[in-house]
Parts: C-alpha cells; sequence; structure tokens
C-alpha cells in the first residue's frame, strides 16, 4: 500500500530564532545558542541541533503525507553537513518496505529521507523506522 511511497515537503525557512529557542529548551551547547561563540566550534557558525533536525524532518513528514506517525521505532542518522540559520530546506522521503502491526490500525514503515538544500546538496540523512495510523 505504500511501498514506494515518496513524500516531498515545500521549501522552508530554518530561522536563527528557532535554532536558538530549541537548543535553549533541548539541546544547550554553545554552538546552537550563540552566533559568536559558535565561531570558535568545529562548525565555525551557529548550527541546528541534530536534534532539532530530526524533529523537522518528522513534523514534514506529518505535514505532507496521507498517513499521521504513531512513533518513531528507529533512527539511524548521518549528517553530512551542519544545518544553518536562514537557508532554504525541504525534506524528502521514500519508503522501501512496510509490514503489519501486531494491532492492524497500524503499519510499521521503514524510510530513507533527506533534509535537502534546496540551493546545494543533501544535508542530512535519516533513515526512519515508525509506525502510521493507516
Amino acid at each position: 500500500m505504500f511501498l514506494n511511497h515518496k513524500v516531498k515537503s515545500d521549501e522552508f525557512i530554518i530561522k536563527e530564532d528557532e535554532i536558538i529557542s530549541f537548543a535553549t529548551n533541548y539541546d544547550p551547547m554553545f554552538f546552537h545558542l550563540n552566533k559568536n561563540e559558535a565561531q570558535d566550534s568545529i562548525f565555525e557558525e551557529l548550527v541546528a541541533s541534530g536534534l532539532h533536525s530530526i524533529c523537522i524532518i518528522l513534523q514534514k513528514l506529518n505535514e505532507f503525507s496521507e498517513w499521521k506517525i504513531a512513533t518513531g521505532l528507529e533512527h539511524a542518522v548521518k549528517y553530512l553537513k551542519p544545518v544553518v540559520p536562514n537557508t532554504t530546506y525541504k525534506v524528502i522521503g521514500e519508503v522501501y518496505e512496510e509490514n503489519l502491526w501486531k494491532n492492524p490500525k497500524y503499519t510499521q514503515l521503514k524510510m530513507n529521507n533527506a533534509l535537502i538544500d534546496s540551493k546545494k546538496n543533501e544535508l542530512v540523512l535519516l533513515s526512519t523506522n515508525f509506525l502510521i495510523y493507516t
């Protein structure tokens, strides 16, 4: 039913204040919180938390697909480049495996997803395994 199904979000911008707000609440590393201090980090600029990137991808999958994610079961992430503020991004994904779950109201999907810099290259690879409401 969902095998090979593709999802593509609209383009969106991750703003600096969103990065700082998320980091303040959930991942208070200096390179997520302070633009000046971040210049002395390995990234040399303010960057979004990896956790923030995962949340954005899951939010966009819910927003731009016909299913609703019930729970994430597995996330294997590979970061190719940092996610930086004021850049235009989009999320793409494709289902490569689906299984019926113990409860017939749910389907287990495995997807390859990516957060893409719309003007440049793929930034975050995220392979997910989650339950959806069917």
